[in-house]
């Protein structure tokens, strides 16, 4: 204990010593992948020499800051403290005021809510709260399929804070609500549960935006879900699981905020190639653990992270929430994509988005899937697909300047230290004839042994070769060529070469190399040739489809993967073999979001960064679904059009369209109502509590809004979730025995809504009486026992609480 307080004053000295400089350098020049250190103005605290008073205050105020407020109107102030808001052009003008040591970002620079980030790139939440004169949507009635391999569909995120407000009682005392403390389920007045912590993993402590609350009905120290007593009824399939509902945002719950319980599912339907799960019938019966069994856990991690990013969570209660929380999910995990695209038919999915990419076909839109999946577009289901992550891993090879003369490709088996191949392959493709390319391999006698049409089979050495001649109805040749040894086993590592001659008519021979252990990392490798060019894969090479590229949301991979707003260096790139463009659209990769690392209960429930196109894709996915919730938009084309003519063109994506970036980066606002908008500011609401004549308690509403729309009122009287729309500014509030608590909203013109939370004592009503006929007031404050909690909620969302929060 001793030795902890000496630590504490070596560090506060350091800080406040003369070489510590007064604006922390990260605040001068900061990292792109720290969004909410570029925000302007920026959000900062200022720590003074001694204790704070009011000459401080205006000293900031002379500079430009603006100090903050909590809602009674009290400036943010803690200790030595300032929280305030400033102008990036006045930052350095805060060291110029008396006693100020050190200025600092108000958000710890180590933290960062990604989804949260991300969505906000794409322009999601402007959608879900529009400025005036737009309609917004969250998603709301449209159905959105995955084509995936698993999903732990019992994540907490992937069920709507529907099961109704629960009340809660501060059981130990210590004025926040946490485990131990308990809860009245069934609203009788009688807290007979107790809450224990299911926690994220991602911040200590109970946090109520990123943890949940359960009751452990069966004291074995784990969230239980599924089991023979949980049917599809059961909220969220399983034990009782929370929310907290923290209206002001302060991170904990208190004075008087309630918690959420979860309920109905967001997956309307799951098939997993043989059964069909659907909601309200069996979809509780999904067999998890017999996935874990098998399936590798990693798939199902990517499953759920993949949808998570198009759903999860619920904008004002959760960190983490997805682009369109408000929609349905049908996830399909059949292995025939064909079959899936119709089954997501069938179950009426608006928007399809593909989570796979097929490397060994003709790239040029012209095999079975790839026309299904233009078919499913041009019958009006939005489909999406990811470019791949094939790039920046020498596994694409170009040549040109085809000729009798023989050119030489190499390719090696080096196993990098950590692989150990057992096959590789290479998918030649070029436009023409098969007869217009000859491809071979010299054995030890230095014979060139040839890939001769339709099949041939040679040996060398102890390698054994195949291919395989084929031809697309679109012009475009093909040689599968699969390489392994005779007797099975690893590869030796050595170095293969290719050669190849032909016709000088054929502009271009394209190779994509494939083994069976790197995946999209660097395995079997091109040793000349190589190019990025052509690593685009099916389905983005469909005719009709949206096809993904990624870049970086907000973690900067330097020179191995790109920096934030740039291209990931491993994001496929077109052309088709054909010429055609393949990219359409560009989006940001790697939120933090929902995703099941394997069924230990510690791990269950938490969350990791998801990156990649098959994190870009999601993001698209999720606007295409807020532009048919709007109403406004109704067919593929008509949102491909959208999309690529408002994408935004940078610094980073340079003159578009290209093959890196499509038409630009996605701006989901702009591509729904036409124009570059700003996210709407929620309107303030404040109140006043008065008495009347007859000593009755009156409140006041007195409402504002920033950006001058009309405001209208609903009062939920006893933080029922149920809400009275009113247009009296004076309310009498009801004789109590007891705390009450009011919810008032106050809604824009635009559905931004407000919230603030008062808890009334039943101590506020005491009057004197006097006389018979007259009675008078006690002279305590009329406001005492009253706790104004006001919450400004840039979200759409919560104008939907009559419907999602009962």
């Amino acid at each position: 204990m001793y030795q902890s307080v000496a630590l504490l004053v070596v560090a506060w000295s350091t800080l406040a010593s003369p070489q510590a400089p007064i604006i922390a350098p990260i605040l001068l020049n900061p990292p792109a992948q720290l969004s909410h250190l570029h925000q302007d103005p920026m959000n900062l605290t200022v720590r003074f020499d001694k204790s704070v008073h009011e000459k401080n205050l205006n000293s900031l105020r002379n500079v430009g800051a603006q100090v903050k407020q909590l809602p009674s109107g009290r400036p943010v102030v803690v200790g030595h403290v300032v929280s305030i808001t400033i102008p990036k052009i006045h930052l350095q003008k805060l060291v110029s005021v008396p006693g100020v040591v050190r200025v600092e970002s108000a958000i710890p620079t180590m933290y960062s809510p990604p989804l949260y980030d991300t969505s906000r790139q794409i322009q999601a939440t402007q959608i879900w709260s529009p400025t005036s004169g737009h309609v917004g949507t969250m998603g709301e009635g449209i159905t959105i399929a995955d084509l995936e391999s698993a999903w732990d569909i019992f994540h907490p995120d992937y069920f709507r804070p529907d099961g109704g407000y629960v009340a809660v009682k501060d059981s130990d005392g210590n004025g926040i609500i946490g485990a131990g403390d308990t809860v009245d389920l069934d609203g009788d007045n009688i807290f007979e549960s107790t809450l224990s912590l299911f926690e994220s993993g991602l911040e200590d402590g109970y946090q109520p935006d990123l943890d949940w609350l359960y009751i452990d009905e069966n004291k074995d120290g784990k969230r239980n879900y599924a089991g023979s007593t949980v049917t599809d009824e059961t909220p969220a399939f399983g034990e009782p699981i929370f929310i907290g509902d923290d209206i002001n945002r302060d991170g904990v719950i208190s004075g008087g905020e309630k918690l959420v319980r979860l309920g109905s599912s967001k997956v309307a339907a799951l098939y997993d190639g043989t059964t069909l799960y659907k909601r309200g019938d069996n979809l509780s019966r999904y067999p998890r653990d017999y996935i874990q069994e098998n399936i590798d856990w990693n798939f199902m991690s990517h499953g759920t992270g993949a949808a998570g990013i198009a759903v999860s969570g619920w904008p004002g209660l959760r960190r983490h929430t997805g682009i369109a929380p408000a929609a349905d999910l049908v996830l399909l995990s059949d292995q025939d994509k064909v079959a899936a695209i119709a089954m997501s038919q069938e179950l009426g999915a608006d928007v399809v988005f593909h989570e796979w990419n097929d490397w060994q076909n003709f790239q040029d839109g012209s095999t079975n899937i790839e026309a299904a999946v233009t078919s499913s577009a041009q019958s009006n289901q939005v489909q999406v697909a990811p470019a791949g992550n094939l790039a920046n891993a020498a596994h694409i090879l170009n040549i040109g300047n085809i000729s009798q003369t023989p050119q030489i490709m190499t390719l090696s088996t080096d196993n990098l230290d950590w692989h150990q191949y057992s096959m590789f392959n290479v998918t030649f493709t070029w436009r023409g004839e098969q007869s217009d390319i000859e491809l071979g391999i010299r054995d030890e006698d230095r014979t060139l042994q040839t890939f001769t049409a339709p099949y041939s089979e040679f040996v060398i050495g102890d390698m054994k070769f195949q291919s395989w001649h084929d031809r697309s109805e679109r012009g475009t040749a093909m040689v599968q060529l699969y390489a392994s040894r005779v007797q099975g086993g690893e590869l030796t590592e050595r170095e293969w070469n290719i050669e190849v001659t032909g016709s000088p008519f054929i502009e271009k021979l394209r190779g994509v190399l494939l083994d069976d252990r790197s995946g999209w990392g660097q395995g079997v490798s091109w040793l000349t040739h190589v190019s990025d060019n052509g690593s685009a894969l099916s389905p983005s090479t469909a005719d009709t489809v949206i096809a993904v590229a990624a870049h970086g949301g907000v973690v900067d991979q330097g020179d191995w993967g790109g920096a934030v707003g740039y291209r990931r260096a491993w994001s496929g790139m077109g052309p088709r073999i054909d010429g055609e463009q393949v990219i359409d659209i560009s989006s940001p990769d790697d939120p933090i979001v929902c995703a099941s690392l394997d069924n230990d209960p510690s791990f269950y429930g938490a969350y990791s960064r998801f990156g990649g196109t098959s994190g870009a894709t999601p993001h698209v996915a999720g606007i295409a679904a807020l532009m048919l919730g709007s109403g406004s938009f109704t067919t593929h084309l008509e949102i491909e059009a959208a999309m690529t003519n408002q994408a935004l063109m940078d610094e980073a994506t340079g003159e578009v369209p290209n093959e890196a970036y499509g038409y630009g980066k996605i701006r989901g606002a702009a591509s729904l109502y036409g124009e570059v908008t700003n996210h709407n500011e929620p309107s303030s609401l404040r109140t006043r509590i008065t008495r009347n004549a007859a000593c009755a308690l009156v409140m006041t509403l007195l409402p504002q809004d920033p950006d001058g729309d009309e405001v209208s009122l609903a009062i939920d009287m006893g933080y029922t979730g149920v809400t009275e729309v009113t247009s009296a500014l004076d309310i009498a509030l009801p004789q109590i025995d007891q705390d009450f608590t009011i919810v008032i909203h106050a809604t824009d013109a635009v559905g931004t809504q407000s919230r603030q939370l008062s808890v009334i004592s039943p101590a506020d009503y005491s009057c004197t009486i006097e006389t018979e006929q007259t009675s008078g007031c006690n002279s305590q404050n009329p406001a005492q026992g009253i706790f104004f909690i006001a919450m400004l909620l840039s979200l759409a969302a919560i104008r939907q609480v009559r419907e999602y929060i009962r």
